[in-house]
């Protein structure tokens, strides 16, 4: 198995884990804040957690694979990437 096909196996993955997070309903509710009609929900936050979780997960595959030159490297880094990304993108917004 080539390197690119272990990334792209790699990446798949990730993304049909993430995708059922990323299409989930979320709740919310509308509030009026001078005349105006907002709709508030957490639909930010699990987005950016999703989105900070397949990008993390990315890079951490492209680093740990350009350091081990293997494909555990691979999935550790991706591993790895996944669970700080996931966390930077959950605090980057406030519900």
């Amino acid at each position: 198995m080539t390197k690119f096909a272990r990334l792209a196996a790699t990446v798949g993955l990730l993304v049909a884990v993430a995708a059922p997070q990323m299409a989930s309903a979320q709740r919310g509710y509308w509030y009026y804040h001078h005349h105006h009609r907002y709709w508030h929900s957490c639909q930010a936050q699990h987005r950016s957690t999703a989105t900070g979780a397949v990008a993390g997960a990315i890079g951490g595959a492209l680093i740990g694979g350009a350091i081990g030159h293997s494909a555990g490297a691979s999935l550790l880094g991706a591993g790895a990437g996944a669970a700080a990304g996931g966390a930077i993108g959950h605090n980057s917004t406030h519900c």
